[in-house]
């Protein structure tokens, strides 16, 4: 008869785990086969540090020697180390060994072998209560993790830049402080955004200094410790990881967690992360905040444009550039396009004969018109961040923070054990927060798109998209009656005042207003460099 030639399959989902290690499954399977007389045919499959709850290749492949005919026998130590995904471990056996009928699957330490009659009963029933004890032990973790951070402490895993773990004085366990070189570091950033240097030129910054990034400080103390370094990540900073950084909710000391799940479509689920909320229903505070919500607000408006908080949508605007913005000098009032005939060019026009009005009118070529205040506006901004106004409330940070609590208690009410009087109460103080934010009369403010004005930049915008740039940046634009046997575009008919701050009269010195002067060229010339840079 021919030797079995068996394959091994190992597995330790921690590897701290000393009584189950993988050394000594391998010992007993290896055993197992000297018994049987069996011979190892490949190097045993090893999955340190893996969770039996998901399905591995490793796992997969074992199987698949024995359903090829590669291999006579799958050994594991036991089925909660095969798998614990409970029926779906039964499946994988019955196919291998429809497709290797002489096959067999062994788990040495439950006694379980294919070739006994009531091996599917036995490993259906083990293998389902490995699945059973897998969800308990998730639920007994989540809900010790859910408890350490209600109460304060830290609850394990990965520690967020700008903090570090430090044993609670009040207890057995671990807080969160903030650990003031890395905290400098992100506040350093943060005020690098705020003046709108680029992500990038921080990087570069970060990296030429040899600042550490988490995963680098983590390889660090576990070499100090003579430990090996584990899975390295990343080693050198990112832009999208000083983006995730500045914008994060943890940055100002919040905590997120998974409190419950919702089934999405084709039976997934989808965790649903809340934040911890103080007694009023609001995010609360956990640890010291590196940044305050405010400033974490205006990265977040600066580094992510495209989602800014409580912004209204602008209405849409006219299909000329200038329409209603460039007035009569004589008359002041608007001048709109009107479209020429007959292969003439389309021109503005003073609209106050149209109206019946007294003027003796004037008109200007609109293509002309429109490049040159275009390049004017080009010229004056060039290379500086783009902003527009958006309408926004006062109290924008304060009603989405509200509106997110709102969310987060429905949530919550909806659980089988939820305190509904209590939720109910602070769903109603909520809701009377909500209105009176509501009140709020909107305003404009200045958002900053994350553009730079460049030839490239204006050149990719459409005629509405220019229109909003030219809207907030220009204070008056009218345009004299030309003079006759003039030819193309007289340039002094055209007189732009762009909106400036009103700050009072300038009784600036001759020599301040030099020094100011070439204050901006320096910072124009920075600007220039940080959107090279991007």
């Amino acid at each position: 008869m021919a030797q079995k030639r068996a394959v091994l399959y190992l597995r330790l989902s921690d590897s701290s785990d000393v009584s189950t290690s993988i050394v000594r499954q391998e010992r007993d399977l290896r055993a197992y086969c000297d018994r049987e007389g069996w011979v190892v045919v490949h190097e045993p499959f090893k999955d340190d540090g893996k969770s039996g709850g998901k399905r591995r290749a490793k796992a997969d492949a074992a199987m698949d020697m024995m359903a090829s005919g590669q291999a006579d026998v799958v050994l594991c130590w036991k089925v909660d180390r095969m798998s614990r995904q409970g029926a779906r471990l039964v499946v994988a056996v019955e196919k291998a060994l429809e497709k290797n009928p002489d096959g067999l699957f062994v788990s040495v330490k439950d006694n379980l072998t294919t070739d006994n009659e009531m091996w599917r009963m036995q490993l259906s029933f083990t293998a389902e209560m490995a699945r059973y004890e897998l969800a308990s032990i998730r639920k007994r973790i989540d809900s010790s993790m859910k408890y350490l951070r209600v109460v304060g402490r830290w609850a394990g895993g990965t520690v967020p830049y700008g903090y570090k773990s430090v044993k609670d004085p009040n207890s057995k366990g671990s807080i969160l402080v903030i650990d003031p070189v890395e905290a400098e570091e992100v506040r350093n950033m943060a005020a690098k955004v705020l003046a709108y240097e680029s992500l990038y030129s921080i990087m570069r910054d970060l990296n030429q200094r040899g600042v550490l990034t988490r995963s680098s400080t983590i390889v660090r103390d576990r070499l100090a410790n003579e430990l090996p370094p584990g899975r390295v990540k990343a080693t050198k900073w990112s832009i999208p990881a000083i983006k995730l950084l500045l914008t994060s909710d943890v940055i100002c000391g919040r905590v997120l967690h998974k409190d419950s799940k919702e089934v999405v479509k084709k039976g997934k689920e989808n965790v649903v992360a809340k934040f911890l909320l103080d007694d009023k229903g609001m995010p609360k505070e956990q640890w010291p905040p590196v940044l305050d919500i405010e400033t974490v607000s205006s990265l977040r408006t600066i580094l992510n444009p495209e989602k800014p908080p409580g912004v209204v949508r602008r209405r849409k605007h006219d299909a000329r550039l200038l329409s209603g913005l460039v007035r009569c000098a004589q008359c002041g009032k608007p001048l709109y396009a009107k479209p020429g005939v007959s292969g003439r060019p389309t021109v503005y026009e003073c609209s106050s004969r149209t109206n019946g009005l007294e003027c003796k009118g004037c008109s200007i070529q609109a293509a002309p018109l429109e490049a040159f205040v275009e390049a004017a506006l080009l010229d004056k901004w060039l290379y500086s961040p783009v902003f527009e106004f958006v309408e926004s409330t006062k109290n924008e940070i304060e009603a989405a923070e509200i509106e997110r609590s709102i969310n987060d208690t429905l949530l919550e009410m909806r659980e089988f054990t939820a305190d509904i009087v209590a939720l109910s109460s602070r769903l109603q103080i909520l809701k009377s927060r909500e209105a009176e934010a509501a009140k709020e009369k909107p305003e404009l403010l200045l958002r900053h798109t994350g553009e730079y004005y460049t030839p490239d930049y204006m050149a990719g915008l459409s005629t509405a998209e220019k229109r909003a740039l030219l809207t907030p940046n220009i204070e008056s634009l009218t345009i004299a009656k030309g003079l006759p046997g003039r030819h193309g575009l007289d340039e002094s008919r055209i007189n732009i005042e762009w909106r400036t701050l009103k700050t009072g009269p300038d009784t600036r010195s001759v020599e301040t207003k030099a020094r100011d002067a070439e204050r901006v060229a320096a910072v124009k010339a920075a600007l220039k460099k940080n959107y090279e840079e991007r």
